[in-house]
Order: structure tokens, then sequence, then C-alpha cells
């Protein structure tokens, strides 16, 4: 028997949601001639490698500079791997052949290029690498709308989004709770919505301004992985009543008023984004809205609006020489999917995260069944073919293989800063680097280890940064703190 709180979302413009994981350019091949990036097991792209590729990737690795992760990606060009394959768009190949060709002598260019060079998964199933959309970023979407619904009808909140907890306070008055055990939210569930049918593919994110100027947005472009518009994930969302008025409940929600307030904020919002991208001469993005369709936004690059309630926004602006404003109304860019990192054809860019929330009644599940299978035929026709083109070369008990190093730097005059939240955290910053940092994990002397005894007194009691010569060490996309001492 089908549950009536079964709830579908269909993806209207390109989603990302983000979940700390990337495609680092030393675990993925990318195939140029069926323009796809194939996301491999090491153990597997050993496996297919000849004795004699074994032992020259075994030499790079033991180099440990950044110099052998371009080594690293010449290497692993052309061959072939099983895994699983993302589409790319067509600026990514152009981008991926500009960074084989960088000459092996420019260091800093080949840093800033591969750091730059990291692809954003979205949130995926550990044991398929299907993408899902988290239940709390639903949630989080329907409690945003149900906020700026109650602000537009509730008197106004004495509120300075500068004050400490000033967020928590304003939605407290609007929900008309005290504490956590009282907020109404609390008896919001929503599950986890879990794929029907999809398409992934990687895109750029790029900066566009809203009003028209002869200077670019700048924003750095970023490289995601995305749903494609027309996914289908299933889910369910309830509104529990409360058991008795001593919980102190004092606005109890439902799924009708929950839905309705959810449509009359997205609507608003979309027709406030349709405004601004007509006006800075970009496409809008028409989306399947009305009926029993709920349109929402949810994941990365949502727009600052559509994440903050209006009348009580601060929403932060960069300017030029890192000057910083802030707007009461709205963001000054867009960020927008694109299929080239520069000099792209505006005509084509989308706005992301999008999507249309409905219920599924009978027949609707009769079709997502129906395109479930589909979507299983699909996957098993192109992991087919994937394997039949890269039959192994090798076999894994003959593999001799030694992870690679950390590739680790020293930054000669970096300023270093210590936060003493939590378990304790030190920072380096320096220009033209990336920003690094280690944490307490729980214990502070770890800190104070990796830091010269000399320096301990300015860091740590008294807390002012300090001018340092710090080693650093690359962590899978980020860059951690080994060794902190005086600079020169």
């Amino acid at each position: 028997m089908m549950q009536e709180n079964l709830f579908f979302i269909k993806t209207q413009t390109p989603l990302h949601i983000g979940c700390d994981e990337v495609y680092e350019p030393v675990s993925f091949v990318v195939d140029e001639d069926q323009k796809v990036l194939i996301s491999f097991d090491p153990i597997d792209f050993i496996s297919r490698l000849s004795e004699k590729d074994k032992k020259e990737f075994s030499d790079i690795c033991r180099e440990g500079t950044i110099q052998s992760l371009l080594k690293l990606n010449k290497f692993m060009r052309g061959k072939k791997v099983g895994g699983y394959p993302v589409a790319l768009c067509s600026g990514f190949i152009e981008h991926y052949r500009e960074n084989l060709a960088m000459k092996s002598d420019d260091v800093k260019k080949i840093q800033q290029e591969i750091n730059q060079f990291t692809v954003m998964r979205t949130a995926f199933l550990e044991n398929t690498n299907e993408p899902y959309i988290p239940g709390s970023a639903v949630k989080g979407a329907l409690r945003t709308a149900c906020l700026n619904a109650l602000a537009k009808t509730a008197g106004r909140v004495d509120y300075n989004s500068r004050d400490k907890g000033a967020a928590s306070h304003l939605e407290k008055k609007l929900l008309k709770f005290t504490d956590p055990g009282n907020d109404p939210f609390r008896m919001v569930k929503v599950s986890d919505f879990l794929p029907v049918c999809f398409d992934k593919r990687i895109v750029y994110a790029v900066n566009e301004k809203k009003k028209e100027s002869k200077f670019a947005a700048r924003g750095p472009y970023q490289i995601l992985e995305i749903i494609e518009p027309g996914a289908v994930f299933v889910g369910t969302l309830k509104v529990e009543q409360p058991p008795s008025r001593e919980t102190g409940i004092q606005m109890p929600l439902s799924i009708p008023a929950v839905l309705k307030s959810a449509a009359f904020f997205y609507s608003k919002e979309k027709q406030r984004e349709e405004k601004e991208l007509s006006q800075a001469g970009l496409p809008e993005a028409k989306l399947q809205m009305g009926g029993e369709h709920y349109p929402m936004r949810i994941g990365r690059h949502s727009g600052a609006e559509s994440v903050t309630i209006e009348g009580y926004r601060d929403i932060k602006i960069m300017g030029g020489k890192g000057r910083t404003t802030f707007s009461n109304k709205g963001a000054g860019t867009f960020w927008l999917a694109a299929e080239r990192k520069k000099d792209w054809n505006k005509m084509q860019l989308q706005p992301f995260g999008w999507v249309c929330l409905g219920k599924v009644d009978e027949k609707l599940a009769a079709e997502f069944d129906q395109l479930k299978e589909k979507q299983r035929e699909k996957a098993d026709a192109v992991r087919s073919n994937l394997l039949t083109k890269g039959e192994p070369s090798g076999s894994l008990e003959s593999t001799s293989f030694i992870p690679p190093p950390p590739v680790e730097d020293v930054w000669d005059n970096a300023q270093v800063s210590y936060d003493a939240g939590g378990a304790g955290k030190i920072s380096a910053q320096m220009q033209g680097k990336p920003g690094a940092s280690l944490a307490g994990k729980g214990n502070r002397e770890n800190l104070k280890a990796a830091v010269v005894e000399g320096l301990h007194k300015n860091l740590f009691e008294r807390k002012k940064p300090v001018k340092a010569r710090v080693t650093v060490r690359k962590t899978g996309n980020a860059w951690e703190i080994v060794r902190v001492e005086p600079a020169a």
C-alpha cells in the first residue's frame, strides 16, 4: 500500500548539493572521445597497468613534488579503466588539455591550476554512487519559506543582524518558541529523497553581475558535479501533531500550510529572479509550477535571497580591493551554470537549484517504477561499455603500488593566527596561497607541538597574529599546517 506522505522532487535547473567530497585530478581519468570523467578505484586502476607502467607510476609517486602531480595527470591520460562515469561540459576537455600542456618548470602555475582543477561532487550514496537529496536540505528550504510567510504577517521584530544570536532570536519570535523543544519544525519529518531517474554532468559555476558595469564580476569559477534538469527523486514528508499542549508548541504546522508557504515564497523569488536576469540580458529558467507542483530552491548557489528572510536581510557584498558592504535587498551577482570557465555564451547560462515538489499518487508511482527500471538498464549499459574498453592488462597479485607521498610547501612569511574555540585551531594565510590550518582535534597540545616555543606567548596567550615560516602539507583538497617557525 502506498504511503500517503510520499512526495517527489523534480529538478528544474542544474542542482548541486555540497558534500565535502571532490574528484581530485589524481583520482580520475578523462575519456576525451566519450567526453566523460571516470572516477576509479586506485587498486582497480593499478591492476590494469602493465608491469612497465606500474614501475613508471610508482617512480612518479615517489617524487612527491608539485611537478609530479602534473606528471601523474600526463601518465594517466588515455588509460582505460573501469569506474563511475560522469558526463562533461564542452569546456572541460579544453581545460584538461590546457593543464596537460603546462611547462613542468613553472611550479607556481602548476600548483595554482591543479588547486583550481578540483571537481566538487554532489551528495551521493556510498554504495551505488548515485546522487540523492538530503532531507535536511529539503527541510531547510521549507523552513525558510515558512519564516518568510510569517514575516509578512507578523509585526516587526526588533532585529540587528550584527547582534550575537540575531538569526536565532528572529526565528524564535516568528515561530513563537523559546527553546528547541518548542520549535514547531521539530514535528516536521523529512526523509532523504532517493533517485528514480537522473543524469549527472560536470559544469562550471561562474559569476555574472546583476547590473551593467565596465568591470566583470570578481568571483572565481568553480567546477561542480550537478544533477541535470528532469531528474526525479522520491522521499517522505510528514508533519506530526504535538502529543499535547504540554509541548509548548504555540504554532502547530501542517503539510498544506508548509506547502502553501513554499508556493508563496518561492514563486515570488522566481519572479524576482526572472526580472533581474532579464535586466542583466541573461536567459530565464522556465519552471513547472502551479497546480500540485510546489516550487522550491535548494543546494549550492541558490542565491542569498532564497535562503534569507525578506525584510531582515543583511547580505554581504564583496567590493574592489577587499572592501565589504552589506545589502538589505539582495546580492549583486548571480552564480550560474556554464559550459566554459571563461568566454562563455551568456544565453546558455542557467541558474542553480530550482526544483518542484509534488505528491506521489498511484499513477505517478507506476510511472516512477518504469523510469527506475530504465535508469538501471542505462547504467548497466554504460558500465558494460567502459569495462569492455578497459580490459585489465595486469593482475592485483603482481601490483607493487607505492601511494603518492604528501606534497609539502614552505611559506616564508605567512600570517598565523589562533582561534581558541572548540578544541582550538591555528590558521595560516599568505598572499597567492590557498590558506592552511591545523585543528586541535580534542587536544590543544598538538597545536603547541607544531609551533616553535618562542611563538607560544604571542600566539596562544595574547592571541596575536604572528609572522612566521610555515611548512604545510596537502591532504586531499586542503593544506594542513605541519610546522610554524619564526620568520627569517
